[in-house]
């Protein structure tokens, strides 16, 4: 079942809901409907690594087990704002999640090419592991000629959408994880795409020498790979593995010197979801001794550092929240979120770290931006204290 369409949904940990439900939403997409046909034209299967590794169980480092654990959506301490009740009603339509047993896998003769980075074994499966979105699959049929043959052992880490901070910091890095734990991490080469400042930063406090790094250009390389490693993603959509969060604290733990910062990260550089009056609040942030960032002045660690010495954190829902993983358990977070954008990442990100979550929805005006009441966010502030 498993190396079929219906087996590979059914059998898939994206969201855990009425196989039924599941399969009538699946059906009612043309685009998904296009990507299945797509594939089956080309003679392509698509499983996550468990599913393959299930009928092949000897391209595994480590045995199978069946390590499943079920996590609700994340929990909401307190809605503020604009119209909280039916913003209630969509955050508890989210489903409870299924996280799948972390694997590594070797693979005799794979090939990589593209974006979102396609991994096809040698017996013409692609890895569903590399994305969560369906569509991206069509491009698989943009194969190049291969431009390189690698001999021996190469891991390879990026994922897809890995070029953003917050799927980099907790879709990518987490994997790496798994690969020091089969003791291969900086012993053995490392595919890895175009690198951002902070990418390269964050391999490198994490051990990896540069030396080792293949660069891998996602528009025009395919890469045939003798002997690929392949580390599955650790968790499920959204949801981050509370063992994720721990290790990654633990891993880039700086030395915290001052515990007492307070934090709001403000996306006005950016050009969607603003919150498109922050004059009337941010000057009384700072009256209150709130620290701005946008997270586009600071290197990686800076990051990590200022986080990691956060005592309440305030901000858009936007990648740089991402460094709440790097926050202390128990430090509030107060995220700002449109109606019209209901999005549960960083509860979900907050209930894995023990962060107490609560949201201040605000009123949409355009493009993804939007207005918050100023007076709900200084006096969550001030409760906090």
């Amino acid at each position: 079942m498993s190396g079929s369409w219906w087996g590979m949904l059914l059998g898939s940990d994206l969201q855990v809901e009425g196989r039924s439900h599941f399969i009538q939403r699946f059906r009612e997409k043309e685009s998904l409907r296009k990507t299945m046909k797509i594939l089956d034209a080309h003679g392509y299967q698509l499983q996550f690594l468990e599913e393959y590794a299930e009928e092949n169980p000897g391209c595994l480092l480590s045995p199978l087990t069946a390590r499943h654990e079920r996590f609700p959506a994340g929990a909401i301490q307190e809605i503020l704002g604009f119209n909280p009740q039916s913003f209630r009603s969509q955050w508890d339509g989210v489903q409870s999640y299924e996280m799948r047993g972390d694997l590594v896998a070797s693979l005799s003769e794979a090939s990589l090419w593209g974006y979102p980075f396609f991994v096809l074994t040698q017996d013409q499966v692609l890895l569903q592991d590399c994305s969560w979105e369906m569509k991206v699959f069509r491009k698989v049929i943009d194969r190049p000629e291969v431009t390189r043959r690698i001999q021996g052992r190469a891991i390879i880490l990026p994922l897809h959408r890995c070029r953003n901070y917050y799927h980099w910091v907790l879709e990518v890095l987490p994997r790496v994880q798994l690969l020091m734990e089969e003791e291969l991490w900086g012993r053995i080469p490392v595919i890895v795409p175009p690198l951002q400042n902070f990418q390269m930063e964050s391999l490198v406090a994490l051990g990896l020498n540069p030396d080792l790094m293949i660069p891998f250009e996602p528009d025009r390389d395919h890469f045939e790979i003798e002997e690929a490693i392949y580390p599955s993603r650790v968790g499920a959509i959204r949801k981050v593995s509370p063992t994720s969060v721990e290790w990654l604290r633990k891993k880039l733990d700086p030395c915290v010197l001052n515990g007492n910062r307070k934090i709001y990260y403000s996306r006005s550089t950016s050009k969607t979801r603003r919150v498109l009056n922050e004059v009337e609040f941010i000057p009384e942030l700072i009256r209150r001794g709130f620290e701005i960032f946008t997270g586009d002045k600071h290197s990686f660690l800076e990051q990590v550092a200022l986080f990691a010495e956060a005592k309440v954190v305030v901000g858009a829902h936007g990648a740089g929240l991402a460094n709440i993983a790097f926050c202390r358990p128990k430090t509030p977070v107060l995220e700002l979120m449109a109606r019209d954008y209901v999005n549960p990442c960083f509860g979900e990100l907050c209930d894995s770290g023990r962060n107490p979550y609560s949201v201040l929805v605000g009123k949409p005006k355009y493009d993804g931006n939007y207005r918050v009441n100023s007076k709900l966010l200084l006096d969550w502030v001030d409760r906090i204290g």
